[in-house]
């Protein structure tokens, strides 16, 4: 092995040095050079790399020889020694004048925060028809340096004798991005992508860029254009379902079913095709796809975890909890425990859900696991009627945490439920201070004060608003049908009663349309869409008394 190395790394130093112009031989004849190389290279392949570059960055000193100081300054970059990557790469371009030489001194420059320098090198490089990278030159510019504008300069003057270099569009979107020019930073990023269609760093900081511009479809675009050049490239294709886990449910299912015929056991692909089928709420695809997981034994606590879940979308109240007690991972246990207890709540278990309650309060630290169960406790107190009980818990968070959204909502509903509406107001405006775009506080406050006072010009204020921030939700939709007809413009009102109904049938808004069809005198449609809704909840209090007030018979 030692024999078959040595020749490998003098055959090296003979090219470069021939290369290089100097008698191949000169290295090599020295027996310290020699073993200096032999232990560098045993130390890469013990990962000492560290080591490694302190023996080629000597030797280098010693020698002068090019291809000692190259490996010096790719080990010194790979190890982040900047200071050592710059001296090396000082010598490497001293003994060889050669592009490669010069690009890794521009960016050893670069690296020491030498801008102007860098840019320099790396603009001979380009004179010399070399590769360039000045869009890493760009990304290690310090933010609002003194050097962008240089920077900017120079390489919209190098895009003109260079239109074709997709690294300089690519750092001139990156610059004008930086400065706020969003128009012509998205035209370079069209322009390097148009360039390079195999490169795949240019596809990720065009993605990125796009990203940053709030384009998404256009990132999405970036990479299914990378991958019609590459097919087969299954790094393209997972970056590409990664972001359309966000922004395109259908194109990551698309993509993570490629993967899986591709890499069958990958359990990255699995849980996150399953995480996809679940969000579009396709749930006997995502079961199967966690019950792979539970039969090739990997991930196994986070399968059961969301197996829970999906029987517990379904009904299955069995299955779930089986699953929710078979997760053991301690991270995804405090969830776990927590929809065991709701399915307890849901099936009426008081007890046993606050037994379990109790158990987690006293064996947990973590102050948000902690707070879900308190709710919780609330919740049961709600469920058995006491309000009051369930009022004293929410306050009493809300002392230890007062700008919790989620709590001040549960407690102005509360306040609600008990025709308490000043201190609903007060909960629902302190979010509203906090969150002004909040379309879920705005909406509750609106509906609340045109459900129960005479406020309705203040009401449609409110429900406008949450309206302009969600204009097809089926709830803000029935809130301002329902002010509107309380305000009397029941023409109007049919119209987004109609749609809301449309989005979301539900016995709430079925009362409200029902109600309005009969002011409208159109009486038939009335009792039809009211006995409907009636069919399918016939328990509704809402509905029950809408159809007792009207006097609507079948």
């Amino acid at each position: 092995m030692m024999r078959s190395l040595l020749f490998i790394l003098l055959a090296g130093l003979a090219s470069v040095t021939a290369r290089a112009g100097e008698p191949p031989a000169t290295p090599a004849t020295d027996k310290d050079t020699v073993f200096a190389i032999l232990a560098a290279e045993f130390a890469i392949y013990r990962d000492q790399f560290a080591d490694a570059q302190d023996f080629y960055l000597d030797q280098a000193r010693t020698t002068g020889h090019p291809y000692l100081a190259e490996r010096a300054t790719r080990l010194a970059m790979y190890n982040k020694q900047y200071a050592d990557m710059l001296e090396a790469a000082r010598l490497w371009s001293k003994a060889d004048d050669s592009n490669q030489a010069l690009f890794f001194l521009a960016l050893a420059q670069a690296y020491n925060q030498r801008a102007t320098v860098a840019l320099e090198h790396m603009r001979r490089v380009l004179q010399q028809h070399g590769e360039t990278d000045f869009t890493r030159l760009v990304n290690l510019l310090p933010a609002g340096d003194s050097s962008e504008t240089l920077y900017l300069n120079e390489l919209q003057q190098a895009d003109q004798l260079h239109p074709d270099n997709y690294d300089i569009a690519l750092a001139l979107a990156i610059l004008h991005q930086r400065q706020g020019d969003e128009q012509l930073a998205l035209r370079y990023i069209d322009k390097a992508v148009e360039l390079a269609d195999d490169n795949t760093a240019v596809t990720e900081y065009a993605a990125r860029l796009y990203l940053q511009q709030q384009q998404p479809q256009q990132a999405l675009a970036v990479y299914r254009k990378a991958i019609d050049n590459n097919p087969h490239d299954l790094q393209l294709r997972q970056a590409l379902a990664q972001l359309a886990m966000r922004y395109d449910l259908a194109e990551a299912a698309r993509q993570l079913q490629y993967l899986l015929g591709h890499s069958p056991d990958d359990d990255y692909v699995i849980i996150n095709l399953g995480l996809t089928y679940l969000k579009q709420q396709q749930l006997d695809d995502a079961r199967q796809m966690f019950e792979l997981l539970l039969r090739q034994q990997q991930r196994v606590s986070s399968a059961n975890f969301y197996l829970g879940l999906i029987y517990q979308q379904q009904g299955d109240h069995d299955n779930a909890l089986a699953h929710f007690l078979a997760v053991s991972n301690p991270d995804e246990r405090p969830q776990a425990q927590e929809q065991i207890i709701r399915l307890y709540i849901k099936q009426g278990l008081y007890a046993e859900a606050g037994n379990r309650i109790q158990r987690g309060l006293a064996g947990s630290n973590d102050p948000a696991h902690r707070e879900a169960l308190m709710l919780l406790q609330a919740d049961i107190h709600e469920q058995q009627g006491d309000i009051t009980a369930a009022y004293q818990i929410l306050s009493t968070l809300l002392a230890d945490n007062p700008d919790s959204v989620e709590l001040r909502y549960n407690r102005a509903m509360l306040a609600e439920t008990e025709n308490r509406i000043p201190q609903m107001e007060q909960d629902l405006r302190h979010i509203i201070r906090i969150q002004p775009d909040s379309a879920l506080a705005l909406n509750a406050l609106g509906y609340t004060l045109a459900n129960k006072t005479d406020r309705y010009r203040e009401a449609l204020q409110l429900i406008e608003q949450a309206y302009r921030l969600l204009p097809n939700d089926p709830a803000i939709l029935d809130s301002l049908g329902w002010v509107l007809y309380r305000m009397g413009n029941t023409a109007e009102a049919l119209g987004y009663l109609e749609k809301a109904m449309q989005l979301y049938p539900n016995a709430e808004i079925a009362a409200h349309l029902g109600e309005v069809l009969w002011a409208l005198d159109r009486k038939e449609e009335a009792s039809r869409v009211l006995h409907q809704a009636l069919d399918k909840e016939p328990g509704h209090h809402i509905l029950n008394d809408t159809v007792k007030r009207l006097n609507v018979s079948r």
